[in-house]
């Protein structure tokens, strides 16, 4: 399988979407496309020199410093704009084979981002970026295209979140949730559709966070309507900004209308008791489940390692880290381990723990790539750990894959 990431998703999305007309069955699809987002390194190519011709001065929402020599942003500008041309493309390319298969009118499309850019780009009037909780952090727009229900050209200024997707898949779909199942989303399609009378006023909670736990009151924020309170640190005042007068949140409120600014730092140390006592064990890491018969294979990647190094350094070459896994059943896998050629070049040893089993091997220096075959996994909790010793110098892997196999006797 070779292509631009962003292709491949939604070429597989229809050949799904087409697969279900034609067995008279309905789709749901979740394609959340890791574009735009770094490595930066491969997009598509003349989407990049399109962008990379242009003047792309206007493109940050601030005058740049013109002494500072600003090739470097503008190349990764360019890419990362030319990585959204290409979802637009992507799209485009969905309506239109919906439209030929005749399933164009009465499929409902969401599309929506997760944050604010990784890096200084336009937001509006607003401020802030990925990892912030300002406007320019947080704020996401929710495109809705439905041409069976919803009217083109439709706008609301209703505030929404991300957690009222479901319920709104739901009524759009007419499936009942179960009674006992407690939802925070709200269905928004009333909101629509323009249908919406009586609107209830609502908070929503948005807070930003690396690790397990969160703290209380830090990067956090909560949205009415009309206002919004951050916080920055438990031990900091929140602010109290009225969104409707000033997007960029550039004057505090919080003294000035004191009852305001106390009701939400009350919801908010609510909403944060709330979710914080969901089950008995409220931040435990959840375990990944291996071997089930739906998922056969299993990837592991850096995003989802348990991490215990220097704040900030996960990513690194010569970061370590350990998963959690459920393994369902006892079964034969292979075990494939990624990681980056050794530098300078040297032999190097790997290994590989898998609860109490460990499995070494000695990689050539030219080697990026490593698989353990029919390797046995026992049922239960586990811990992997996986790394390359080079000299005195340990790292963990880029990722591994735990591969079952459908027939074969186990070696270890």
């Amino acid at each position: 399988m070779k292509g631009y990431c962003t292709d491949i998703y939604f070429d597989h999305a229809m050949k799904f979407i087409e697969q279900n007309e034609a067995d008279n069955r309905p789709t749901f699809i979740y394609l959340a496309t890791n574009a735009p987002h770094g490595p930066f390194d491969d997009v598509p190519e003349e989407l990049r020199e399109k962008y990379k011709a242009m003047d792309l001065k206007d493109a940050y929402g601030y005058t740049l410093n013109p002494k500072r020599k600003n090739e470097k942003l503008f190349d990764k500008t360019s890419r990362v704009f030319s990585m959204i041309e290409n979802i637009d493309q992507n799209i485009g390319r969905l309506f239109a084979r919906l439209k030929e298969i005749g399933a164009y009118d009465n499929t409902l499309v969401l599309f929506l981002n997760d944050n604010g850019p990784n890096g200084p780009r336009y937001v509006g009037p607003h401020q802030g970026a990925k990892g912030s909780v300002n406007e320019g952090g947080i704020r996401s727009p929710l495109l809705a295209h439905w041409p069976a229900q919803l009217t083109p050209g439709t706008v609301n200024g209703r505030i929404a979140a991300h957690y009222d997707i479901f319920p709104t898949i739901l009524a759009a779909t007419g499936v009942s949730k179960p009674e006992a199942l407690k939802l925070d989303g709200r269905n928004i399609l009333p909101l629509l559709k323009n249908e919406a009378e009586n609107w209830p006023e609502r908070a929503l909670f948005l807070q930003w966070h690396r690790g397990d736990e969160p703290t209380p009151r830090t990067n956090a924020a909560v949205v009415t309507q009309n206002y919004k309170m951050t916080f920055s640190k438990p031990d900091v005042p929140g602010k109290l900004f009225q969104l409707s007068d000033d997007p960029g949140e550039r004057q505090d409120l919080a003294q000035t209308k004191p009852a305001v600014a106390k009701r939400l730092t009350k919801q908010y140390d609510q909403w944060f008791a709330d979710v914080s006592h969901t089950r008995p064990d409220n931040y435990a890491p959840p375990r990944i489940h291996v071997g089930n018969p739906k998922e056969t294979t299993t990837v592991l990647t850096r995003q989802d390692w348990r991490y215990s190094g220097p704040k900030g350094k996960g990513w690194t070459r010569d970061a370590r880290g350990v998963w959690l896994i459920t393994v369902e059943e006892d079964g034969t896998y292979d075990l494939k381990v990624q990681f980056s050629k050794s530098q300078p070049p040297m032999q190097a040893e790997l290994t590989m723990k898998v609860g109490n089993d460990l499995f070494h091997s000695v990689v050539s220096a030219d080697q990026s790539e490593h698989v353990f075959k029919n390797v046995t996994l026992h049922k239960g909790d586990q811990t992997v750990d996986v790394k390359i010793v080079e000299g005195d110098v340990e790292r963990g892997p880029m990722m591994v894959y735990l591969i079952q196999k459908p027939t074969g006797n186990a070696a270890q």
